[in-house]
């Protein structure tokens, strides 16, 4: 009797098999989670890059139409949908993709841009710091519908797991400088509606003193100084004035006349790109106006001589000038490319 049950306790044949069971159950539920986990990596890429180019659209829309009173927010939250809506995850186009999931509003540049955050509201007063912004959220989630369900689990099923959620935010800014070095600007003073119904010229047009109406010219200024002399605004011509800036929001002061001597110094600088502060319509010789925007301006010629001397160019958009500085400015028209900032 004792050698029977020594012989029955001594066979392993059976636990071995319940071994090699478990660890084949086991090794079968991890590859399935590996293929799972594998496959809702690929769908998070996807959702990532919907969010990022919905967002990316999103900020370069905000500067269109030309505007320098405000951003387009409408234009930008609009463009951030419809571009997300050209993408797909996880084999579903994303074309059911609403505004519910977009945010317009300003960035504030000391968040850390790895922390997630909601945007300032778009009607705050913006100061230098707090820049124009469209955040897009892209998700697959439990309780979504159409392309925002879950993903299926295709193999962790058997593990319980029947679905997968997955979700992405980007946030793209626009961000003028604020700041422009006085060698960098250029001291002329340019309306609002003018700049408008130029900014898109594709050949030099003139640009004449002592009209500042919104069909024609601007006038010279002397930024934050009220000097009147030409010589002031030689020098500013020539860059030998530095060690200030102006700025949008700040007040500079629109001189009273053209002087000729003006215009042949103004001659030594064919060929260079400037910033020319864009102010709005109807401003006032003799007094202070506020910036408004900026606009980069290429001089192709200058005619100092005869009643009607006259300074050549054409807006270079896209152009930003390294020495420019601060960030939250407002800028004209389409040419900046936006940055990713989360």
């Amino acid at each position: 009797m004792r050698s029977t049950w020594q012989k029955f306790r001594g066979d392993e044949s059976g636990g071995v098999a319940v071994v090699v069971t478990l660890v084949l159950t086991a090794m079968l539920c991890t590859a399935a989670l590996v293929l799972d986990l594998g496959h809702l990596s690929t769908v998070k890429t996807e959702v990532r890059k919907a969010a990022e180019a919905g967002a990316y659209a999103g900020a370069r829309a905000l500067g269109l139409p030309k505007d320098i009173t405000d951003w387009n927010w409408d234009n930008g939250r609009a463009t951030a949908v419809a571009t997300v809506q050209q993408n797909s995850a996880d084999k579903l186009s994303l074309a059911d993709f609403t505004s519910a999931d977009v945010q317009v509003g300003y960035w504030d540049m000391s968040w850390d841009s790895r922390t997630a955050h909601d945007l300032l509201p778009s009607n705050i007063t913006p100061v230098i710091g707090k820049v124009a912004a469209v955040k897009v959220t892209v998700s697959k989630r439990a309780g979504g519908s159409g392309s925002g369900a879950p993903v299926a689990a295709s193999f962790a099923s058997m593990m319980g797991i029947s679905s997968m959620g997955v979700q992405a935010s980007a946030v793209a800014m626009i961000s003028p400088p604020t700041k422009i070095p006085y060698p960098d600007a250029f001291p002329f003073a340019l309306p609002y509606t003018w700049v408008a119904n130029h900014y898109t010229d594709a050949t030099p047009f003139q640009v004449a003193a002592d009209q500042h109406t919104p069909v024609s010219g601007g006038q010279w200024t002397s930024f934050k100084s009220t000097e009147n002399g030409a010589t002031y605004i030689d020098s500013l011509l020539l860059g030998t004035i530095t060690g200030d800036s102006i700025g949008v929001g700040d007040h500079i002061y629109i001189q009273t006349g053209e002087r000729a001597s003006v215009y042949n110094v103004a001659k030594t600088k064919v060929g260079d790109i400037r910033y020319i502060p864009v102010v709005l319509d109807n401003f006032v010789n003799g007094a202070y106006t506020t910036v408004q925007a900026y606009v980069p301006f290429e001089i192709t010629y200058v005619n100092g001589s005869g009643n009607n001397p006259y300074v050549e160019g054409k807006f270079k958009p896209g152009w930003i000038d390294p020495k420019a500085s601060g960030a939250g400015g407002k800028y004209f028209g389409d040419p900046l490319p936006p940055k990713l900032v989360q």
